[in-house]
């Protein structure tokens, strides 16, 4: 499935997931996108609880960024996500916070419901890079000169 978002980039579902918001009690469906420059992207798809949220494609570079700039990496809250959400709802930047610890991006701090710890995020990434990658789908499959003299000749036969 192709999705275009406002900039009209072509953003394609590489992997789709469901998880448990901060309060255990609505499941966030979510999509992981890439872009044709194989960038990668988080949507919001879902909410079972009902509360709004943001379904516009967040960066995840632009997320990782973020997080890399708080000084205490062990003291991450979804309020430094909120800038990615300009003038959306409120409960996007927390619903994000889920999916990114549902990627193990973020865990939980020990007895801290709300509070998360930046992870190597760096391996986790590129293996939604190479999940995102044009690799075999796009390639054309190869056929020896051989097997194509054979279907040529057989092709002739049938016709003539």
């Amino acid at each position: 499935m192709t999705i275009k978002t406002k900039t009209d980039n072509q953003l394609k579902i590489i992997k789709s997931g469901k998880c448990k918001s901060l309060t255990n009690k609505s499941t966030i469906g979510y999509d992981i996108l890439r872009d044709p420059k194989n960038l990668l992207f988080v949507q919001l798809i879902s909410n079972s609880g009902g509360g709004f949220y943001s379904s516009e494609p967040v960066s995840l570079d632009e997320v990782i960024k973020i997080l890399q700039q708080v000084k205490d990496k062990t003291q991450l809250t979804a309020k430094y996500l909120h800038k990615l959400f300009k003038g959306r709802s409120s409960n996007s930047a927390g619903f994000l916070m889920c999916v990114l610890r549902d990627m193990k991006l973020v865990k939980n701090v020990s007895g801290k419901q709300r509070h998360f710890e930046l992870m190597e995020f760096k391996p986790i990434l590129e293996e939604m890079k190479s999940l995102a990658s044009p690799r075999a789908s796009t390639k054309k499959p190869q056929i020896s000169k051989k097997t194509r003299k054979k279907s040529t000749k057989k092709a002739r036969s049938k016709t003539g």
